[in-house]
C-alpha cells in the first residue's frame, strides 16, 4: 500500500480513477488516507475480482461504474455493503465510434463489400482458429451471405481466411487488425464472437444479435456474458459448431426470429458511459471538495467560501475541466 500512497502523494491527484481489478481495496485505502475520492471503472460485466475484501471499504467518496445493470451484480455490490447511490449502472466504456450515426452504403464501397446478408466474425484482437473454422463452414454453403472476418494481428490467420474459396452465393472479406470494429459491426447483420465483455458491448451498442461461441471452455469471468445474451434473448449460446450454418440462416432469413432479437435488442438498457462518466467524476470531486473544506472550516461565519476557499475551487474546475475535454 506504501507505493499507492506514495504516487497518489507525487501526482498531487484530485480523484483517483481505476480500471484495474484485484487491487482496489488497498487502492481505496491509500486514496482514503489523503483524502482522495476513488472511482473504479469496471470493463468486465463479471465483477467479482473487482471489488474483492469491498465489505471492508471504509472510504466515503468511493464510487463504481458497472455494465448492464443485473440482479448479480447488484446484489454482489450491496453484499459488500456498496450503497446503492454509489453504483452508476452506466454501461461498460467503448469507443467513441461506436455511438457515431453510420453511413453503410458509403462504408460498403470503402472496402468493396456487397449489399447482402452478412455475417461478422470476430475472435479476439489476436484472432483465433475458431474464426477460419466458422468462416469455412459458413463460406462454403449455399447461404448467400457475406462473410467479413476480423483476423486481428494473427497474420497466419489472415493468411487462411484468403485460401478460402466460397461456394458462388457467398463472398468472404478479410482483415486485419482494424480500428473500424464499428464500421464492420454498422453493415453486419449477425455476430459470431467469443463472450469477450468488450466485443458484446459494442455489439449491443450497434443492435447486432450475436451467435456467441461456447464449444469450448470460456473463461470464468466471460460467463456472465452469456447469461446476459441469454436472459435478454438478443441472441443465442453456440454449444455445437455443425448447427452454425442453421443458426444463421434462420437468424438471416427467419422473420419472426428477426423480429423477435430486434424487439429484444431495442428493450437493452442504454450504454450511457460517454455521456455519464464526466458528470460522476465531476461530482465525486466536488463532494470531496466541499466536504474537506467543510471540515477544515473554512466557512466564514455568514455560512459561505472564505476568498481564498472559492478561488481554490474555481481552479479545480478549470482544471479539471480542462483535462475532461481534451480526452
Amino acid at each position: 500500500m506504501g507505493s499507492r500512497s506514495a504516487l497518489i502523494e507525487k501526482e498531487d491527484a484530485d480523484i483517483v480513477i481505476s480500471i484495474a481489478p484485484l487491487i482496489n481495496f488497498p487502492a481505496t485505502e491509500a486514496a482514503r488516507k489523503r483524502d482522495i475520492p476513488y472511482l473504479l471503472i469496471t470493463t468486465d460485466n463479471d465483477i467479482t475480482n473487482w471489488i474483492q475484501d469491498f465489505d471492508k471499504v471504509h472510504h466515503q467518496f468511493f464510487e463504481i461504474t458497472t455494465g448492464t445493470e443485473l440482479s448479480l451484480t447488484k446484489d454482489l455490490l450491496l453484499s459488500k455493503n456498496i450503497s446503492p447511490c454509489k453504483i452508476h449502472p452506466i454501461g461498460l466504456p467503448i469507443r467513441a465510434d461506436f455511438f457515431e450515426k453510420k453511413k453503410c452504403n458509403k462504408i460498403r464501397q470503402e472496402h468493396g463489400l456487397h449489399n447482402k446478408p452478412t455475417v461478422l466474425i470476430i475472435m479476439g484482437g489476436n484472432g483465433s482458429e475458431l474464426a477460419y473454422q466458422y468462416a469455412k463452414d459458413l463460406a462454403e454453403e449455399n447461404l448467400g451471405i457475406q462473410l467479413i472476418v476480423i483476423a486481428g494481428k494473427n497474420a497466419d490467420l489472415l493468411n487462411s481466411l484468403n485460401e478460402i474459396v466460397p461456394h458462388p452465393s457467398n463472398a468472404i472479406y478479410s482483415v486485419g487488425f482494424t480500428e473500424k470494429v464499428s464500421d464492420f459491426m454498422a453493415v453486419s447483420d449477425i455476430l459470431i464472437s467469443k463472450p469477450g465483455p468488450g466485443t458484446i458491448a459494442e455489439a449491443i451498442q450497434m443492435r447486432l444479435p450475436i451467435l456467441a461461441d461456447n464449444t469450448s471452455s470460456c473463461l470464468y469471468w466471460e460467463e456472465i456474458n452469456q447469461k446476459i445474451i441469454s436472459c435478454y434473448g438478443i441472441g443465442e449460446i453456440v454449444e455445437d459448431r455443425s448447427e452454425i450454418c442453421n443458426q444463421v440462416f434462420e437468424y438471416l432469413y427467419d422473420k419472426e426470429v428477426k423480429h423477435k432479437i430486434k424487439h429484444a435488442l431495442d428493450n437493452m438498457p442504454p450504454n450511457t458511459f460517454h455521456r455519464g462518466i464526466e458528470k460522476i467524476v465531476a461530482d465525486l470531486v466536488k463532494k470531496n471538495f466541499l466536504y474537506k473544506f467543510h471540515q477544515k472550516a473554512s466557512f466564514t461565519k455568514k455560512g459561505k467560501f472564505s476568498k481564498s476557499s472559492q478561488e481554490k475551487w474555481e481552479n479545480n474546475v478549470l482544471i479539471f475541466g480542462s483535462l475532461s475535454k481534451s480526452s
